[in-house]
């Protein structure tokens, strides 16, 4: 059903290079991405877009939007949430899920992980020493921080700090023009590698799902 055809893999945030290899060795498929769509267009972790559907909608618009900017009939996609376990309620966790569908044989596929193997979090930060503590709880320089004024102002939003150099200069920069600053851990993949293990084993799930599915 699948093998020789294109996959599209719906991601600007380098999510291909732990999902192309399964789907290639699993279907036989030839992977690619594209820069024709945004998919941040549909939310961002930041905030500052904010998602306005569920998570399975979500998934559907991503793989629709990107089929209809490529052209493509064969798309894969993932979205995560973090917060709250949804049964360990003191433990925070990552809610990975990922769709296939084939537009060419009407099929939508989605599996879900929930992995508390996550570094999740966000503070308040009021000195070099509180960010410092903050930087080493979230595995920092090897997981990128964001940062911005507070947790609900999207005025300036720094991402992608991942050196302390630049760590500490963005911070007193936002200290001095807002008198205020909130750093939060870089939920994109390509800048959390825990999180991209998680998308990994997510993509094990669904190819395990597609083949007891066809």
């Amino acid at each position: 059903m699948f093998e020789g055809r294109n996959l599209l893999i719906a991601t600007k945030h380098r999510k291909e290079t732990v999902i192309a290899p399964l789907f290639s060795d699993a279907f036989g498929v030839h992977c690619f991405i594209s820069d024709e769509f945004d998919t941040d267009s549909l939310g961002t972790f930041s905030g500052e877009i904010a998602r306005k559907k569920n998570i399975i909608e979500t998934l559907r618009d991503k793989c629709d939007l990107a089929s209809k900017a490529v052209g493509a009939d064969l798309v894969v996609a993932s979205e995560g949430t973090f917060g709250p376990h949804p049964t360990l309620f003191f433990a925070h966790a990552d809610d990975e899920w990922m769709m296939l569908k084939d537009y060419h044989n009407n099929l939508e596929i989605v599996v879900r992980e929930i992995s508390t193997d996550t570094n999740f979090y966000g503070e308040i930060i009021v000195n070099q020493e509180t960010l410092e503590a903050f930087a080493q709880k979230v595995q920092f320089p090897s997981h990128a921080i964001i940062l911005k004024p507070a947790e609900k102002n999207f005025s300036k939003v720094v991402k992608n700090i991942q050196n302390w150099n630049e760590l500490h200069q963005h911070f007193n920069s936002m200290m001095a023009e807002f008198g205020t600053a909130y750093a939060e851990t870089d939920m994109r993949a390509m800048y959390n590698p825990t999180r991209m293990k998680v998308i990994q084993t997510t993509a094990q799930k669904l190819i395990a799902k597609i083949k007891s599915t066809c």
